[in-house]
């Protein structure tokens, strides 16, 4: 069964607890136990908050991401291609010329 305060209950403990730590060491408690908090929501150093795809939208968006990619590496390596093609082309041009 929970325990139901009453708001002039609540003042009563949170005075008691002021007096018994003091307002020094209050401040250090609630300090750290924020920092836990936080700690305990950024979870384990290294592991990824949530996992990768993990909503249609994301999914979405990696395979916009994926196809935008595809797209760039095929208009390079075209663009490669027909520079390999000119210089095949100036080295036959070369040997014509030296001999």
């Amino acid at each position: 069964m929970p325990i139901r305060l009453s708001g002039l209950e609540f003042l009563a403990l949170l005075v008691i607890i002021l007096v018994l730590f003091g307002p020094g060491r209050l401040s250090k408690i609630a300090g750290e136990l924020g920092r836990g908090i936080q700690e305990w929501d950024e979870g384990p150093e290294g592991c990824p908050k949530r996992r990768p795809g993990g909503s249609p939208r994301t999914a979405r968006k990696v395979g916009t991401m994926i196809k935008e990619i595809k797209a760039y590496v095929s208009e390079l390596s075209s663009g490669l291609k027909e520079e390999l093609d000119l210089l095949d082309e100036l080295e036959e041009i070369k040997k014509d010329l030296e001999i």
